[in-house]
């Protein structure tokens, strides 16, 4: 913003449950910048958690799915919303 003449109306960033930039979103929200997802059901889908090097995909996240199976709905649909 130190060099732009007109704030942004969207910023379109990487955020999924793995990737959240909560600092961003923070600063978006502050100049009144929409912050948009960019990959919401986290890309290439297969992450490394709390679990230790074991990749997992995000459609079996223990967490994503309860919240998905209490919900009526798909893991993908819990992460886009």
């Amino acid at each position: 913003m130190d060099a732009a003449t007109i704030v942004p109306a969207v910023n379109q960033i990487e955020l999924h449950p793995y990737n959240t930039q909560p600092a961003t979103q923070k600063t978006d929200a502050n100049l009144g910048i929409l912050t948009q997802a960019w990959s919401p059901i986290g890309g290439i889908t297969f992450y490394r958690g709390p679990w230790g090097d074991e990749r997992r995909s995000v459609m079996q996240d223990e967490t994503i799915t309860a919240i998905a199976a209490a919900q009526g709905k798909s893991p993908a649909q819990v992460m886009i919303r």
